[in-house]
């Protein structure tokens, strides 16, 4: 086995092992400085800043062919702005804003939780979709019938037409 086959298999294990230990390294940062007096807030501009000066030159290193698309548009940028602050921003704050009320362990332990949490979220809500489709069926199929049980009824009244019984078509049935 070569070389790059075992850097093949090392890397993504060593990647997350990284990625998590600079999660809990900004925790514990955060800690620190939310317990010395930061505002949650301002933490959350701070990192957002620094992350941004150290990965934008990757953007421009790294970057596809510019040919067939212009790299930075404006309705591009104007995406990611609120991408970013709508989805991290907001989560970051949050999170930092929950950190100040308790220790860096139990926010990384609720971070290792959020993928059970959203587990449960679904079950609940797919089982919450199944029974407003079982009722809305259920009430669609008693609709027919009783209209079926009334146009029954009238069927003797030569003068009486479905069309009566729909309160839209009622006056375009009089014409």
């Amino acid at each position: 086995m070569g070389f790059m086959a075992v850097l093949g298999e090392i890397v993504p294990s060593t990647s997350m092992v990284m990625v998590e230990g600079s999660t809990i390294g900004l925790t514990i940062l955060a800690s620190t400085a939310i317990s010395k007096g930061m505002s949650p807030f301002v933490f959350v501009v701070y990192t957002n800043a620094i992350g941004s000066i150290i990965l934008l030159p990757y953007s421009f290193l790294y970057d596809r062919n510019t040919s067939e698309m212009p790299l930075l548009t404006l309705p591009f940028l104007v995406r990611v702005f609120f991408l970013g602050l709508i989805g991290v921003t907001m989560a970051q704050n949050l999170a930092f804003l929950g950190l100040s009320y308790s220790s860096p362990i139990v926010a990384i332990g609720m971070a290792n939780i959020i993928p059970a949490i959203s587990f449960l979220l679904a079950i609940i809500l797919s089982m919450m979709g199944a029974i407003v489709c079982g009722v809305g069926y259920s009430t669609v199929m008693w609709g027919q019938a009783r209209e079926d049980g009334e146009m029954h009824k009238n069927s003797g009244n030569p003068l009486s037409s479905p069309d009566d019984k729909v309160p839209l078509l009622q006056e375009y049935s009089q014409v």
